[in-house]
């Protein structure tokens, strides 16, 4: 089973965020996968200038890439 969760943390000069993707095994064990994307300021402060759409837009691209991966492995 897998469990995905996003995760951010606010600096004074950036913000990260943590894409993590959980793997439980039936035995008990579980892995644990992060990436991360570090967001720059915009000129108006915010976090993104256009909408919120371009923050989803990053979410599906990162999550893609866990997919990717996970097809390259064979997992």
């Amino acid at each position: 089973m897998y469990q995905f969760t996003l995760t951010s943390t606010e600096y004074p000069n950036h913000t990260v965020v943590n894409f993590d993707l959980w793997r439980f095994e039936e035995d008990g064990r579980r892995s644990l996968e992060r990436l991360e994307h570090v967001f720059l300021p915009q000129p108006s402060g915010a976090l993104f200038e256009r909408s919120e759409m371009e923050f989803l837009n990053v979410v599906s691209l990162e999550l893609e890439k866990f997919a990717q991966k996970k097809r390259d492995t064979g997992q």
